[in-house]
């Protein structure tokens, strides 16, 4: 700042006053400014406003504003009940049209079905048939195969010449013997007349019948001898289940 207060030129020999005064208030100058600019805040400039409305009118205004809001609401409440109403009939559609076709299949199932009904009632006729045949055939003797066992246990040269049987049926029980521990598994007696032109050893028949199926006890009676045809021995067995043909059983393959 000095070199702003030197003259420009020829230098005096003598200051002068007026310069010394300017030059004071050159250096004063900034230093004012800064101080001015300390003191007071710079004001912004903006437009001047003013609410000369009454409050009432605001009121108003805020009153409405809450009812476009509240109708807002309402509108939308009555937007998603119309939805969910909208959406339930359309399940309910859904529903009732799927249950319409499951009975409609059903229904056809069932009308195939009746075209079997012959098939079903002539396996329930050869079930039933055969059940019965089970339960007839329970207690059946084939007696020609029963026959052949007798005579194959006695010896060769002894003849059976007659035979006669008293067995259980499927609804009479066979009447059981007393006096013997065996006899409640007895389902039949067989007696027969067994022929020899020598005389007979009962004993060793006995023992031999041991061997026929279902065979419990045997028992001679009278020895009878005719010239012309030899002894004549009567004897009486009793069987049990052993005796059975089983011919009409299920058997466990066929089930």
């Amino acid at each position: 700042m000095s070199i702003l207060t030197r003259p420009i030129g020829k230098s005096k020999s003598k200051s002068d006053p007026t310069s010394n005064t300017d030059v004071a208030r050159v250096s004063e100058a900034p230093a004012a400014v800064s101080a001015r600019s300390k003191a007071a805040p710079p004001v912004l400039s903006a437009a001047p406003r003013a609410d000369l409305l009454p409050p009432e009118i605001g009121q108003r205004h805020a009153a409405q504003r809450a009812r476009r809001w509240m109708r807002a609401a309402i509108v939308l409440v009555l937007v998603l009940t119309v939805a969910g109403i909208g959406g339930a009939w359309a399940w309910s559609m859904l529903a009732q049209s799927s249950l319409v076709s499951a009975q409609a299949e059903s229904a056809q199932l069932t009308s195939e079905l009746h075209k079997y009904d012959a098939v079903k009632q002539l396996k329930g006729d050869i079930e039933y048939g055969t059940a019965a045949q089970q339960v007839g055939g329970s207690t059946d003797i084939d007696w020609q195969k029963y026959l052949q066992d007798l005579q194959g246990a006695l010896p060769s040269d002894v003849v059976i010449t007659a035979l006669s049987a008293d067995t259980a049926g499927i609804d009479a029980p066979f009447a059981q013997i007393d006096g013997s521990g065996a006899a409640s598994s007895v389902v039949g007696t067989i007696s027969f007349t067994a022929q020899t032109a020598t005389l007979p050893s009962v004993p060793d028949w006995v023992d031999a019948l041991e061997k026929v199926p279902g065979y419990v006890d045997a028992t001679p009676g009278s020895i009878q001898y005719d010239p012309s045809e030899g002894y004549k021995v009567q004897v009486v067995m009793h069987i049990d289940k052993g005796a059975y043909s089983g011919r009409f059983a299920v058997k466990g393959d066929d089930k």
